[in-house]
């Protein structure tokens, strides 16, 4: 085994998940630190195509999945660009995300086992219910 490797994704991608009264959400920035990404003009593009995947299932789910926000940078520097994003949201930036990045490919399992997982339990529940 190798101890270079990031921390699972699950730990630190639950780990920077937060909750209001509209529900669960995350960060685009905090995201992509924990992808990988140094640099949030290389990840934007990620976001860009995670939203265009993201409107072929309807304008109504970009918004609802992918809202606008601001962060201000430091003290008094100017607001940086970032988005408040869902858990449906995180999963298509992690697929347009480059899987060449350790953290990516790991986010990328996640989400896979993640599927697996949902699918597995509607079947149970399909199961129970007959």
């Amino acid at each position: 085994m190798n101890d270079n490797l990031p921390v699972p994704a699950l730990i630190q991608f639950e780990e920077i998940r937060h909750t209001d009264d509209l529900g669960e959400y995350w960060t685009a920035r905090e995201l992509q630190k924990i992808l990988g990404y140094a640099s949030w003009d290389k990840f934007d593009g990620a976001i860009d195509d995670a939203i265009a995947v993201c409107a072929r299932e309807g304008e109504e789910s970009v918004k609802n999945n992918f809202s606008r926000s601001g962060k201000v940078s430091g003290k008094r520097g100017p607001t940086q660009k970032d988005y408040r994003i869902t858990r449906h949201a995180c999963y298509l930036i992690a697929m347009s995300c480059d899987g060449n990045k350790t953290e990516v490919a790991l986010a990328k399992i996640y989400f896979a086992v993640a599927v697996e997982l949902c699918a597995i339990i509607e079947r149970a529940k399909g199961t129970a219910a007959d």
